[in-house]
């Protein structure tokens, strides 16, 4: 099991092989990050690290409906397990709403393998 050191670092490590391969450029977006564990946004802010994208995150359903009428996104990544409702319903929520309505989104889920505990 790596510790979080190591697996941030592993990360980092890998997402700079990947720009450097690919030579990637990419515009300055802003990614919305609707997720309970509060594990998650420290790894993604590890992997997005140095690249032009700048994360936000919301615990739960109100904070990212909040967040999302106070600032423009690029995308938005929902948990399906929110501890309030769960994502399809927020994405629905977002897809009835003109202002939100066009926002590319994606759903993340991290499961654990039964009797396991994620170490970060």
């Amino acid at each position: 099991m790596y510790s979080r050191s190591e697996l941030i670092r592993s990360l980092r490590e890998t997402d700079k092989e990947l720009c450097d391969r690919q030579n990637m450029n990419l515009p300055a977006s802003r990614v919305l990050l609707v997720e309970d564990d509060l594990k998650m946004p420290e790894l993604l802010s590890a992997l997005l690290q140095g690249v032009n994208i700048t994360l936000s995150y919301a615990a739960n359903a109100a904070d990212a409906r909040r967040l999302v009428r106070d600032t423009h996104f690029d995308l938005i990544v929902l948990d399906l397990g929110l501890p309030d409702i769960n994502g399809f319903e927020l994405l629905r929520q977002f897809k009835d709403t003109p202002e939100t309505r066009s926002i590319p989104s994606s759903f993340s889920r991290l499961e654990q393998p039964q009797g396991q505990t994620a170490r970060v």
